[in-house]
């Protein structure tokens, strides 16, 4: 039985209250000059500035904070999983091994179209976890691909996700496999 589902999400009031609370000066310890700029011109500034906060290039000031914050939510995942292994309670992370098509990467220019993937990948690798009775699949750091390889996935199967329906000259993988761009 699935009793809740967690989804990694930011509360925009809360970014709000805080740049209401500390202005500028908050804005200018997160985000970039360019940053701030951007989100500005847009009515939805403050939505914006969460997706940057998520969605940052090796350069940006956020790398490291929003390292720290995944690293975070897979470290609580794996205590959730340990505190109710008892409980027939699975809790796991999933993360893409690639950049995945959404309005983060094409608002922030991460890459280009032919090195994404179709978010479709992770519905199906959590699909897959959905369809595993926690007892048998709790406390992992999962990873969409090797997760779906590991679930049968061919690799024809795992090339339909790349938006231009093969994989790309110069790919970006977080995994660190060989011929990465990253």
């Amino acid at each position: 039985m699935i009793v809740g589902l967690g989804v990694d999400m930011e509360e925009i009031t809360r970014l709000g209250e805080a740049i209401k609370r500390h202005g500028r000066t908050f804005l200018e310890r997160i985000f970039t000059p360019a940053e701030i700029a951007y989100c500005e011109r847009h009515r939805d500034a403050v939505d914006r500035m969460i997706a940057s906060l998520h969605h940052r290039g090796p350069d940006d000031r956020g790398r490291h904070t929003t390292e720290k914050l995944s690293m975070g939510m897979t470290r609580l995942a794996i205590g959730i999983a340990a505190e109710h292994k008892d409980d027939g309670i699975a809790c796991n992370s999933l993360w893409p091994v690639t950049i995945i098509e959404s309005l983060a990467s094409i608002n922030w220019g991460l890459g280009d179209r032919s090195q994404w993937r179709s978010p479709e990948i992770l519905c199906d690798a959590m699909m897959e976890i959905l369809r595993t009775e926690p007892p048998s699949l709790t406390g992992r750091q999962i990873l969409d691909e090797p997760f779906l390889r590991e679930r049968g996935w061919t690799d024809a199967q795992l090339d339909a996700y790349w938006l231009e329906g093969k994989p790309p000259a110069h790919p970006v993988f977080i995994d660190g496999r060989p011929g990465s761009s990253m």
